[in-house]
């Protein structure tokens, strides 16, 4: 039995919760040992004031709503970035968003996230406020923008959060989610094979860098980007999420046009893509459709760089499987043990994505060094299919060690067979890449490297997104076949087939391509087939 006078919090909250479950005041009167005009007096807040101003201020709270994604977002275009209280925005970025949406028929939305500089603490106060120019488009609630692709508008994160996007793998379930957040983060989640891929993206932000200047604040700072997602859906329910960055005039790329306060530029070109790995011997037609052939991501977008991982798979004797009876007599009566076609394939494949305006880089990769260790470990008498060949790559590199010439092994197997099937040799505009070269993208955004493939990671380490963000040069890579974006490294998905027999069990792949534009921004492109875009 609880004190006449109700000097416990405990009991005020008991008397609530009886009385909202239905039982009359003379039981609850009874239960706690008031009379009953005392609890009908607490309840109609005639007594203990102080109390029920700071239950109303949030003392006890609780739902029963799952945090569902019930409304549906109206559009099939939209510009999706967040903000920070008390903090001005970026007036040109916004205006060239502007541009965008009145030129694309889109819609903006703005979700706020709370940053207490004076408590460091992420609550909000009587004193809370955003800027009057972007209060029209604020929108901090769930909602679905298509059936598989969802809009966290609810989520408030700390704009410090090194990695806003660690813990939410589930958060959206199977579908993907967008998490609104001051930096630029990108994260493919595994699914079951033949799912469509899933994904969590970060929005960047529209608010100016506003942090408390110690280590915390500091690195956000560093991080923050001025910036938002370009979500599109088209009519069978299919969407792509592309990053935009501003740059120092407040305006900013998308695909082949330029976005001003003041309007809109076509026809533009960008610097560079970076492929998703190739492996030319199990490219996906579709995929590779959608980035070559006409209204493709390459004649649309006309890169002055193209850079290329993985060109070849060296599938039919990789070490892998060489020795493994089953898969080598499967590609005897599949006619796919020569490995001089799976060099043709590559060679097809350069032919097709050259162009007299684009320049192709052929990246170091871990596929490339199989085509060294057959020749290290083979025995061409126990390889009739192959023998030839294999004399013609040994014999090569017997007299670069003589002649104490470096030998890039792909490239020297390309030639060969580019003159020998294709009875050409290969275009001038084509470089190959060695281990440990370095090929860097000077931009206005500053240099980014783009000769590392991803096998190799620091100190001997495997290489790993994460692991090439802390190199402070911006990065490129590929390798994993999961695409994603942490601080300043960007990493391809593949544009092979999503199985490939080897990756067993759920999957993180997708076809994603990194493209740079002409001011250094970049974004990360994924197809669905052989579409880019809607």
């Amino acid at each position: 039995m609880y004190n006449s006078k109700l000097d416990s919090e405990e009991a005020k909250l008991d008397i609530i919760r009886m009385s909202e479950e239905g039982f009359s005041n003379r039981f609850i009167a009874s239960v706690v040992g008031l009379n009953e005009s005392s609890v009908r007096k607490f309840l109609n807040r005639k007594s203990y004031k102080n109390f029920w101003e700071r239950y109303d201020a949030g003392l006890v709270s609780g739902t029963k709503e799952d945090p569902a994604y019930k409304e549906y977002l109206e559009g099939k275009r939209f510009v999706i970035t967040s903000a920070q209280n008390n903090t001005w925005v970026h007036k040109d970025f916004l205006n060239s968003i502007l541009t965008y949406c009145k030129a694309n028929d889109a819609r903006l939305i703005v979700s706020t996230f709370h940053y207490n500089k004076n408590g460091f603490q992420n609550n909000e106060d009587e004193d809370t406020w955003y800027d009057p120019a972007i209060r029209p488009y604020i929108l901090d609630r769930p909602a679905k923008i298509a059936e598989s692709l969802v809009y966290c508008g609810e989520l408030n994160i700390l704009p410090t959060a090194v990695n806003p996007l660690s813990g939410l793998d589930t958060y959206t379930k199977n579908a993907s989610g967008i998490v609104p957040h001051a930096k630029v983060q990108m994260k493919s989640l595994p699914r079951q094979k033949g799912e469509e891929p899933r994904f969590l993206y970060t929005t960047g932000s529209i608010t100016l860098r506003n942090y408390i200047d110690m280590k915390a604040g500091q690195k956000a700072a560093f991080h923050h980007v001025i910036g938002a997602l370009v979500v599109e859906v088209d009519d069978d329910g299919d969407w792509w999420v592309r990053q935009i960055c501003a740059d120092s005039e407040g305006g900013f790329y998308d695909l082949d046009k330029y976005y001003l306060p003041s309007g809109v530029e076509t026809g533009k070109s960008i610097k560079a893509v970076s492929w998703g790995d190739i492996h030319a011997e199990d490219i996906d037609p579709f995929v590779m459709f959608g980035m070559f052939n006409k209204g493709g991501i390459l004649d649309t977008l006309k890169p002055e760089y193209q850079f290329m991982h993985d060109l070849v798979s060296f599938r039919a004797r990789n070490h892998h499987n060489r020795h493994d009876p089953y898969f080598r007599f499967k590609s005897f009566i599949e006619g796919t043990d020569s490995v001089a076609a799976d060099i043709a394939k590559g060679v097809g494949v350069l032919f097709k994505a050259n162009r007299p305006w684009t320049k192709i880089v052929v990246v170091a990769s871990n596929h490339d060094l199989a085509i060294v260790r057959w020749l290290k470990e083979e025995d061409y008498r126990k390889d009739p299919a192959n023998a030839i060949f294999f004399l013609k790559m040994q014999l090569a590199t017997y007299e670069a060690m003589h002649e104490d010439r470096d030998m890039n092994f792909l490239e020297h197997a390309i030639k060969i067979v580019s003159e020998d099937r294709y009875g050409k040799p290969l275009p001038d505009n084509i470089t190959f890449l060695k281990e440990d070269d370095s090929f860097i993208l000077e931009t206005p955004d500053g240099k980014i490297n783009c000769s590392n493939h991803g096998h190799n990671g620091n100190n001997g380490a495997r290489g790993s997104l994460k692991g090439y963000a802390k190199l402070g040069m911006k990065q490129i890579v590929g390798h994993s076949h999961t695409c994603g974006i942490f601080d300043g490294c960007y990493q391809n998905g593949t544009s092979s087939l999503l199985d490939l027999g080897y990756n067993k069990g759920p999957s993180s792949w997708s076809h994603s391509h990194t493209i740079v534009y002409s001011n250094g921004k970049r974004a990360i492109i994924t197809q669905r087939g052989s579409k880019w875009r809607a």
